[in-house]
């Protein structure tokens, strides 16, 4: 070999032409190349350990704290109604075993402010999301626990789409769901009832046509026992009871109805919900109710002690689900006045 070839060869006897030794060193089958060693291989592993386990405690703390919230939630709603309950003389208390709730009325169904160009205040209404059951699927109180006299009123809509037998109105001087009246348009009718102790009476019906997707404006005008029915600006007619003289007011739907409301008006309020963001709950009207809790349900007992007309004992029953399966809780106070 001529001296000008040796001289051309790079250390390692490969000629300068070959790629750098480095990169050859970079392939598992060269000697200097080191793998894995077993330690390695170790600590990687506790490494590893280290993570499922820390995100595996993470994990159940955060669903130990939504069950711990979800049960305090709960244990407030019983408050609330025993509460409740101490107002009332204990002689007017109705005795019942797994009874509806008495003098409270709580958010039902799902709520929240949506888009709609088409709104008489655009953009934006507040909607009652579909139900799939019957009776009164949907509530929403307004942000006062009372009112008495007053002019409330608020644009409605029910989606196409929603079941036969829809419902859209109005709550107002109601104790609870069993006691107040109900202001309401179907696709046949507009009716005022009165309902004391869950039995219903009728004080105003007519026959008329009502669209879905329809805006119509319905109001009601108290004045001690004078109630003035308004239907678009009309009224409509003027009925007297004084079974109410004071109670919560609230929107409300039907039957598993979707309904959207604007320009709800009760004086010498009012709201649009235009400034408020799409998807939520206008902050004055939020509140917590049995609709809070997933599966939310609640019953209340009222028992009489010792043959004592005005020796009451209550007890309410909140059930609800959470990650380990359907939950109760019974809270329980003792009423003599």
């Amino acid at each position: 070999m001529r001296k000008s070839e040796i001289s051309a060869k790079r250390p390692g006897g490969f000629p300068s032409f070959f790629p750098p030794d480095s990169l050859f060193r970079s392939f598992r089958f060269f000697p200097d190349q080191r793998g894995l060693t077993l330690i390695e291989v170790a600590v990687g592993l506790v490494v590893v350990s280290v993570l499922v386990v820390t995100f595996g405690v993470a994990l159940v703390a955060a669903v130990f704290a939504q069950n711990v919230k979800l049960r305090n939630l709960a244990h407030a709603l019983a408050d609330v109604q025993l509460s409740v309950l101490q107002t009332y003389a204990s002689s007017s208390l109705p005795v019942q075993s797994g009874g509806p709730l008495i003098g409270v009325l709580f958010p039902k169904g799902s709520w929240a402010v949506a888009a709609d160009a088409a709104a008489p205040s655009s953009p934006r209404v507040f909607g009652a999301a579909p139900v799939g059951s019957s009776g009164l699927t949907s509530l929403m109180p307004l942000p006062k626990n009372a009112y008495n006299d007053f002019a409330f009123s608020a644009k409605m809509k029910a989606a196409a789409g929603s079941p036969s037998g829809w419902r859209m109105g109005l709550l107002f001087r109601a104790a609870d769901e069993r006691n107040g009246y109900q202001l309401y348009l179907t696709s046949t009718s507009l009716v005022l009832k009165k309902i004391v102790n869950g039995a219903e009476t009728t004080l105003y019906s007519d026959a008329r046509s009502v669209s879905t997707d329809s805006w119509q404006t319905l109001g009601i005008v108290t004045n001690g026992s004078g109630l003035d029915v308004t239907l678009n600006g009309s009224t409509v007619t003027t009925v007297s009871d004084g079974a109410f003289s004071i109670g919560k007011a609230a929107l409300a739907a039907w039957n598993g109805a979707a309904v959207s409301y604007d320009d709800a008006a009760m004086t010498p309020d009012g709201w649009n919900f235009d400034s408020v963001a799409v998807g939520a709950v206008p902050d004055d009207w939020l509140r917590f109710g049995l609709s809070s809790l997933p599966g939310g349900t609640a019953t209340l007992t009222v028992e009489q002690l010792y043959g004592l007309a005005d020796f009451k004992k209550a007890s309410a029953v909140i059930r609800w689900n959470d990650s380990q399966g359907v939950k109760s809780l019974t809270s329980s106070v003792f009423i003599r006045n």
